[in-house]
């Protein structure tokens, strides 16, 4: 069915009634994908992987760009559902009743079922692509175009953005707010590593010789180093190519990561700290995000294809696991 929003858009729900004696009824919004694969032999079939390889990237766009924590790539060791499927072909006669005919018919005698594989039965795989209902918001139509191109495009989405995702996941799914503030912080730490090596294979250096600078060198060694070298760096990238240049290093923003998310890392992982607030997480992966979306801004030539929405506004805290 559809519901009307108090906003006029309508949305497609899913309503389940169970009865008027002690019944209820409640309507949801949903979003599911699912596919279904039939195979006669699992063990020679490698339906399951090609679909892994086909899914998993466009699952990964659309939970970059629709900021969808829910979703989870599929794989044949966690997303499968296996089941034995018999079969009862319908008789000549049964053919051509109507819906309504044909159940009544189909309790009238016993059936028989077909429950030999390759004979009639079948294993069915069942891949579960969107771990709840109910999507945040609909993409507008400007992203949808956006979308539509992308999603036919190779991409690799990076380990920091995949950080921020677990962060989020942890804050709105499992509620554990200290995991969320470490995921968090791991995500603005890798994007910094990976950025200086960037810098310095841009500025000529060898992919190997950059890596090991980061872990011979002591002026790289722990985070405010590198994010010292890393303004360095970027302020000579930006001298090469005329752009003008903000430093990060004791900003009011480097201020604000500062207190809000790399203390409290610290405080979780090396004090034991593990009293978080919902607000306190939330606005650590805010910072992060903030921050890695700024230091993307200063190297236009080297950012990422999609950049990360820094606002943290349609995120709530909620007493259950989904809230719109």
């Amino acid at each position: 069915m559809v519901s009307s929003l108090k906003s006029g858009e309508q949305k497609a729900t899913m309503n389940t009634h169970s009865g008027v004696d002690g019944g209820y009824s409640e309507c949801k919004y949903y979003s599911e994908v699912c596919l279904t694969f039939l195979a006669d032999d699992i063990s020679k079939s490698d339906v399951m992987g090609r679909a892994c390889e086909i899914l998993n990237p466009f699952l990964d766009k659309y939970k970059l760009l629709n900021e969808d924590w829910r979703i989870a790539r599929v794989s044949v060791e966690r997303n499968i559902y296996l089941a034995t499927c018999h079969t009862s072909p319908l008789a000549p006669e049964e053919v051509g009743l109507q819906p309504r005919q044909l159940f009544d018919a189909l309790g009238q005698k016993p059936r028989t079922f077909h429950h030999t594989v390759g004979r009639g039965a079948s294993y069915v795989l069942r891949a579960n692509i969107f771990e709840f209902l109910g999507p945040r918001t609909p993409l507008a139509d400007s992203a949808l175009k956006v979308f539509a191109q992308f999603v036919q495009e190779p991409y690799d989405m990076p380990l920091s953005y995949e950080f921020v995702m677990e962060a989020l996941s942890c804050l709105q799914k499992q509620h554990e707010y200290r995991l969320a503030v470490v995921h968090a912080e791991t995500a603005f730490e890798v994007y910094v590593a990976d950025s200086l090596v960037k810098l310095m294979v841009y500025s000529g250096m060898a992919l190997p010789e950059a890596s090991l600078k980061l872990e011979k060198d002591r002026d790289y060694w722990n985070i405010k180093n590198k994010i010292r070298r890393l303004d360095d760096w970027t302020r000579t990238y930006s001298s090469k190519n005329s752009l003008g240049f903000i430093a990060f290093y004791r900003s009011a923003l480097y201020d604000r990561w500062e207190t809000n998310l790399y203390t409290k890392r610290n405080d979780a992982v090396h004090s034991g700290a593990t009293k978080f607030s919902y607000d306190e997480a939330s606005a650590a992966i805010g910072v992060a995000k903030e921050c890695i979306r700024f230091l993307e801004t200063r190297v236009p030539s080297l950012s990422d294809r999609v950049q990360l929405n820094a606002s943290m506004a349609g995120f709530r805290q909620v007493t259950c696991e989904l809230g719109f």
